[in-house]
């Protein structure tokens, strides 16, 4: 019983944290190092303690270098045949999303 009581403990600190690390990640025109910092952060603690990314902002991840991607800030977007390219500058690495219809 109180095993289960630290645990939900233990994520509901973790739910903050994520949700006070995001605040930082919303504004792109913050100082550049506390973004890369912020969005590391928010990296492990989704990852230590099993709660996954938030739905906003888990597709806009690098993948490889585990910062958070800015159009034209930190990345380029291009868009070929319907597939979304998002390019990290850090990194190099390719991030590529099908936006075509499904077929059903």
């Amino acid at each position: 019983m109180v095993r289960r009581i630290k645990k939900y403990n233990r994520k509901k600190k973790a739910f903050e944290a994520q949700a006070y690390l995001e605040s930082f990640l919303e504004k792109p025109r913050l100082n550049e190092m506390i973004r890369v910092n912020a969005s590391k952060q928010i990296w492990k603690i989704s990852t230590r303690h099993n709660i996954g990314l938030p739905n906003n902002i888990k597709n806009r991840f690098c993948r490889k270098c585990k910062i958070m991607l800015f159009p034209s800030v930190n990345s380029r977007i291009r868009i070929r045949k319907k597939i979304r390219c998002l390019t990290c500058y850090a990194c190099g690495n390719t991030k590529r999303m099908n936006l075509g219809v499904r077929n059903e």
